[in-house]
């Protein structure tokens, strides 16, 4: 299964990355390039202790807990897009340092964490699932753009 932790599944997401420009619209979804950006930034920020997240209520945390084979190995689903998209202007300086900084969090999987945080609406995860449910959360946003 494909993972963060290996160097050939995040080298691809990596170039993926590449791919991404801040003028593409949505396939699926209403997220913005940038907010999708931003977005995972936060969600790698998380697992390598650089922010932390407040912990969801618990009820929610048992829900997601019950889903979690979902998350890891089935597809994920996808919305409509959304009517009358119109991209965000994005100042390029400010998109180039945001992709940069999530070309950065993912080049530090390649020595990943020797603890592994638990996830906020999640829990505990061990570091396979980590790598397995972030690399899927990469692609189902980069796939979103159609990269």
């Amino acid at each position: 299964m494909p993972s963060l932790l290996n160097s050939a599944d995040r080298d691809a997401l990596l170039a993926r990355v590449s791919r991404l420009t801040p003028d593409l619209a949505p396939r699926f979804g209403t997220m913005s390039p940038h907010r999708a950006v931003l977005h995972l930034i936060e969600s790698l920020e998380v697992p390598l202790g650089d922010k932390q997240a407040k912990p969801a209520f618990f009820l929610v945390v048992w829900a997601h807990r019950l889903l979690l084979n979902r998350l890891l190995n089935q597809p994920w689903p996808t919305m409509k897009p959304k009517p009358g998209y119109v991209a965000e202007p994005v100042d390029p300086a400010v998109w180039g340092a945001d992709v940069g900084r999530l070309v950065d969090l993912l080049d530090r999987f390649a020595q990943p964490p020797a603890t592994w945080p638990s996830h906020p609406q999640i829990g505990r995860l061990t570091g396979t699932q980590w790598g397995v449910y972030l690399q899927r959360h990469m692609d189902h946003h980069l796939g979103q753009f159609g990269v």
